[in-house]
């Protein structure tokens, strides 16, 4: 469900205000909101926010994932499609701030762009040049040449803050550490997507999602949708009057999600631990149970973070 609007956008309510006055001071100056990192566990509602930016600014977000990211030419490319208008096309220089469109390039998982292409990015964030190889057809040689390119905004997001080099972090203006949501904030979150969804829930039903979604919207709304499933079924109904708090039991049973919130891999993985007398690596308990690390890894921020 999309969200249009920051007052909307539930938790994170530390650098609401923040975000607030950058928002408001990007469209009174006709400039481009400030290049933003945001950092935290998945589905805190990273992507969501940008979109959210995106829309109070009333531009454009054009979305990639890092792994699609893989030389300079995809680097090049991305800022082909920015807005041009208002510029002197040879120098980059603005000759007309009414018609300069300032746009956002969201990246997601930005952890995973190469070293060599975040330095590329480095001249773009603070200066807005890139260098790119073109052949020199006069001496038959391919060589480095600086091209400018329009206002921007950069949001990036990432699970590993620490894995992006300080030289990388330092040309950010904004760092956004998402924090993970109380369940009187997820209660909020399930009661809004539902509204939207154009159903009821009971309120026993969303006392019974919130504390078992690990503080974690995406889940919560993971929850909600197979609920509603099940309320299709039960009342034979393309859309459902109600989601009960049976419903959520009979959703929770099927999933295999017991009392403490806890689902097959967790279980998975404490009875594994519980035979196991010394410490263990990540990689040790990820072999020793056969799933995934990167899974497990994320498994176990949440709960640290809990």
């Amino acid at each position: 469900m999309e969200i249009s609007c920051l007052k909307d956008y539930v938790g994170q309510e530390d650098f609401k205000k923040r975000l607030k006055y950058a928002i408001s001071s990007s469209l009174i100056r006709n400039t481009s909101f400030p290049h933003t990192i945001m950092a935290g566990p998945p589905g805190l509602g990273k992507s969501t926010l940008a979109q959210v930016i995106a829309k109070e600014l009333e531009c454009p977000l054009y979305y990639y994932l890092a792994t699609s990211i893989e030389s300079e030419k995809h680097i090049e490319a991305i800022f082909a499609k920015l807005d041009k208008s208002g510029y002197d096309i040879k120098t980059g220089k603005v000759i007309d701030r009414d018609k300069v469109f300032p746009e956002i390039i969201f990246i997601d998982e930005i952890h995973n762009l190469s070293r060599r292409l975040t330095e590329m990015l480095h001249t773009a964030l603070e200066n807005r040049t890139i260098t790119l190889k073109k052949r020199n057809f006069e001496k038959n040689i391919v060589e480095p040449v600086q091209c400018w390119v329009p206002e921007f905004c950069l949001i990036g997001a990432t699970n590993y803050l620490g894995s992006l080099s300080k030289p990388f972090r330092d040309r950010f203006q904004i760092t956004l550490t998402f924090e993970i949501y109380n369940d009187e904030e997820i209660e909020k979150v399930i009661t809004t997507h539902a509204g939207k969804m154009g159903v009821d829930i009971e309120e026993s039903a969303i006392k019974n999602i919130a504390p078992k979604s690990r503080g974690v919207p995406r889940i919560a709304i993971s929850f909600l949708n197979k609920s509603y499933d099940v309320a299709v079924v039960r009342e034979q109904k393309a859309k459902p009057s109600k989601i009960t708090n049976e419903d959520v039991k009979v959703m929770f049973e099927s999933e295999q999600i017991d009392e403490f919130g806890l689902n097959q891999l967790d279980r998975k993985a404490l009875s594994y631990l519980v035979t196991v007398s010394r410490p263990i690596g990540l990689k040790s308990l990820a072999q020793a149970i056969d799933e995934d690390m990167q899974l497990l890894k994320i498994l176990l921020n949440l709960i640290l973070l809990r």
